[in-house]
């Protein structure tokens, strides 16, 4: 939608107070204290109830007596970059990513007025804040009962399902020969209902038609040419470029595209990553545990997803991108059902998926699993390694992002997990939580503290020392947990969390994790260092006074993110 022009914006607030609040309006004095976490729950409300109600957005208003109808004026967020920065904190926090569509500033005789304006959730997909699905009730904020949500999610019926589309011109001629033997030997070795060498026999089409991605007619599906397609045969997808590109960032620039058939192209992928051996000491401890930095079903497991879940009408490229120390996988569309942390604490399982023939032909084919499994088993991989947990980044409503870690972010956090195996993958998520400076409960940390594992208050836990800050590569060189790098990605974080982040927010943060400078007084010049080069490398911008900084990250930092 266009951007509403000021006069346009005048009219539409008259139209907003005539019909005064319904489920789909709110109207807040709100002063500049207004609490971030209240306007995600409205958010989330509104983008329902905007669904529910088939009309193009909803509005949050800010500056406006909810009782008199008379707008009185707001001060929240007077400073612009700080209300943008409202955005991605909603990003952050709603359950696909969404976040407002404009943000309007207007004055009624010099009475600033705030009007959030907010996109209807998504078709089939209830928008939560925090984990939360709110909706309206009157005047009232609820949570959204079972009726409305079931109505929201029914909506999905009515989207075909690319993936399950015929292929004009296809035949078994354009499946590739190799990909297609290897489909009958894993799909024999993942079913019992029949022998290996009853499958064996199968006629090609029989063996597709049985697994339906090939019509009795003998026409093919999309699904059939994504996992067995021939490389001559990607033109029938087209404009879709079917391809998985994985590309090296950093000092070595390297990338290669690989495209049909899936099924063996994503073993290529895999054969590509670089992964190396690294050494992790105990707490305290002289013998090293040494494990891989990446575990190979795992990330044949999230190649797989990308593959599975990629909203391919978007026409967009599967990425794996390679760096010294992670590997980020990003596919086009959002995360379809829920929220990545329901399925690694088995809090849910999906039961309906945009690519459904697609799932299935891949589960028959035990590339993947249905009920979510999948994601947990990357989560417990890497807390077996004793590596830090994935993240998935769902703030794009486009992209879905997930990043499996290759070296620790924090010696302790390792050592913690050496030697206490016993930790369940509940307390292994706080621990990740708190080596990442994600806020965690009390409740969450109770355990924890108990164990003696994490010292201090809510909410600055921290972990208990190890005497021992490095880790030991097997080609001799030392990699410093606590460099420059590893601290700014702690004060972005803190920034990304909050929009903004004053320098005792900071150095809160950064302080108590400078172990290595003897003084309070170089760890603040050490601080100060740190944003300086920061600020020099453009990642970070002062919006506050010299006197008493407020950081905000630079655009070029968050779409680098």
């Amino acid at each position: 939608m266009d951007v509403l022009d000021d006069k346009s914006i005048e009219f539409k607030l008259r139209h907003l107070l005539t019909m005064w609040e319904s489920e789909t309006v709110e109207f807040k004095e709100a002063s500049n204290e207004y609490p971030t976490d209240t306007i995600g729950k409205y958010f989330s409300a509104l983008a329902n109830e905007a669904n529910l109600r088939g009309v193009d957005y909803a509005w949050l208003v800010f500056g406006v007596n909810n009782k008199s109808k008379k707008v009185v004026g707001t001060d929240y967020r007077t400073n612009k970059k700080r209300l943008q920065s409202l955005k991605y904190q909603m990003q952050q926090g709603t359950s696909t990513g969404g976040t407002f569509l404009h943000i309007y500033e207007h004055y009624e005789d010099n009475n600033r007025v705030l009007l959030f304006q907010i996109p209807p959730a998504p078709l089939g997909t209830p928008v939560a804040w925090q984990g939360i699905w709110y909706a309206r009730a009157d005047e009232s904020l609820v949570p959204l009962d079972l009726h409305k949500m079931d109505k929201i999610r029914a909506q999905y019926g009515g989207y075909p399902d690319w993936s399950a589309e015929i292929v004009p011109g296809a035949t078994l001629d354009d499946l590739d020969a190799t990909a297609l033997a290897l489909a009958k030997e894993q799909f024999s070795q993942h079913i019992n209902i029949t022998s290996k060498d009853k499958v064996i026999e199968w006629t090609d089409e029989t063996f597709l038609q049985k697994l339906g991605v090939m019509r009795d007619d003998g026409r093919l599906t999309r699904a059939a040419l994504i996992i067995l397609g021939s490389a001559s045969s990607s033109y029938l997808l087209s404009p879709n470029p079917v391809t998985i590109s994985w590309i090296v960032r950093g000092e070595e620039k390297l990338y290669e595209h690989f495209g049909l058939p899936f099924l063996i192209s994503s073993s290529r992928v895999y054969e590509k990553i670089r992964n190396g051996a690294i050494r992790i000491l105990p707490m305290n401890g002289l013998i090293p545990v040494e494990v891989k930095k990446y575990d190979r079903t795992s990330i044949l497991e999230a190649i797989h997803n990308a593959i599975a879940h990629q909203d391919y009408r978007m026409n967009s490229r599967i990425s794996v991108e390679e760096y010294s120390n992670k590997l980020i996988f990003m596919n086009a569309g959002d995360f379809f059902v829920g929220n990545p942390l329901d399925y690694v604490l088995a809090h849910r399982s999906a039961n309906s998926y945009r690519n459904d023939l697609l799932v299935k032909f891949m589960v028959n084919l035990n590339m993947i699993d249905t009920i979510g499994s999948g994601v947990q088993y990357i989560y417990q991989r890497q807390a077996d390694n004793y590596l830090p947990l994935p993240d998935y980044d769902i703030s794009s409503p486009n992209q879905v992002g997930l990043t499996i870690y290759g070296e620790p972010l924090d010696a302790n956090y390792a050592a913690i997990l050496i030697d206490h195996p016993e930790l369940s993958l509940g307390e292994i998520v706080t621990l990740d939580n708190i080596q990442k400076c994600i806020p965690v409960t009390r409740d969450e940390a109770k355990p924890l503290k108990e164990k003696g594992l994490i010292v201090g208050n809510h909410p600055g836990y921290r972990f208990v020392q190890s005497e021992q800050e490095t880790i030991e590569l097997t080609n001799g060189a030392d990699v410093k947990v606590h460099s420059d790098d590893y601290y700014i990605d702690l004060v972005i974080g803190l920034v990304k969390k909050n929009g903004i982040a004053t320098r005792k927010q900071i150095n809160a943060l950064l302080i108590p994790k400078l172990e290595a400078f003897p003084t309070k007084e170089k760890k603040v010049r050490k601080v100060g260092n740190l944003l300086t080069k920061m600020k020099n490398n453009e990642l970070i911008e002062n919006v506050g006074s010299k006197k008493a900084p407020e950081w905000t990250l630079k655009t070029t930092t968050l779409n680098s993110e």
